[in-house]
């Protein structure tokens, strides 16, 4: 029998930001950093902020923020 276990040590943590799912409403700023592209879900405002377009959970891969609708038909 064997018994495979992986030691807390030795597990990749993802950075606490990737963690947590923001839940976010039309209007509200994803990001200000012009450093960041916008993706599905979301829009550049007047001052060059992310803001988000739909209500759903804040995705980021790399530099690119989407915003993952809650409900869609």
């Amino acid at each position: 029998m064997f018994d495979i276990r992986l030691s807390r040590e030795n597990a990749e943590e993802e950075p606490a930001s990737q963690e947590v799912n923001l839940l976010v409403t039309p209007g509200c700023v994803v990001s200000s950093d012009p450093g960041f592209m916008r993706g599905h879900g979301t829009w550049i405002d007047d001052d060059e902020k992310i803001s988000a377009t739909v209500a759903g959970t804040v995705e980021r891969i790399n530099k690119l923020y989407s915003v993952r609708a809650q409900r869609s038909r």
